[in-house]
């Protein structure tokens, strides 16, 4: 006798019952990967929140996490010596405006501590021994890369206005120059022979550079 043809095997048919179990079964996992999308949104909106809210910063140019001064790579822009021998007769800096960046703060001299400026916590510092608003050379301003302070200075761009303002007067300089570089470049705050001011704060990965601006005064006609 010829052999039977083994029958071909039946789908199973779909009834009400099976149908529902598919469906909550797509229905969990679209649950489930939604809420995973949520949950990693909300950590990118924290972390960005905490990042513009408490941003990582050099918490101080001058000392390390013992409170020793630096001399490595990773130390502020230590102070070329000829920047002491500027004349300093004219009134000093007393506050800094950038509009387009939105900088608005006081500015205290800072003075200098094992080859370096020390620098204030709450305004901005003038590097003491360098020129003031108005003179021949490089007047140095700076200060931590901090909201309320120069967070905002790696926002600026080429032919942004800065002014510098004493007890009496006030001065305007265009930006020319933006740059960054480690801290034992001490070329960019060296003195110069026409007049300028140069920013400067921190940058870079852990801090380990420097942003620098230099600008140069508006001539009034």
């Amino acid at each position: 006798m010829p052999e039977k043809r083994a029958k071909a095997s039946k789908k199973p048919k779909l009834t009400p019952k099976n149908r529902f179990h598919i469906e909550e079964s797509v229905k969990s996992k679209l649950l489930l990967l939604v809420a995973l999308a949520l949950i990693f949104m909300g950590l990118t909106f924290l972390n960005t929140y905490v990042s513009k809210k408490f941003p990582k910063v050099d918490h101080s140019f001058n000392l390390d996490a013992k409170g020793q001064p630096l001399a490595n790579q990773k130390g502020p822009i230590r102070i070329d010596p000829a920047l002491m021998k500027e004349s300093n007769a004219i009134e000093s800096p007393t506050r800094v405006v950038i509009p387009s960046v939105s900088i608005d703060i006081n500015i205290t001299e800072s003075a200098v501590k094992d080859g370096f400026w020390e620098t204030s916590e709450t305004t901005a510092s003038h590097g003491m021994g360098s020129p003031n608003p108005g003179q021949t050379g490089n007047a140095v301003l700076f200060a931590h890369a901090r909201p309320g302070l120069f967070y905002n200075l790696k926002d600026l761009k080429k032919d942004d206005i800065v002014y510098v303002f004493t007890a009496k007067k006030w001065y305007a300089y265009k930006v020319e120059k933006i740059d960054s570089v480690f801290p034992d470049q001490v070329e960019v705050i060296a003195p110069t022979k026409n007049e300028q001011i140069t920013l400067y704060t921190c940058t870079g990965y852990a801090d380990e550079k420097r942003l620098i601006v230099v600008a140069k005064p508006i001539k009034s006609s």
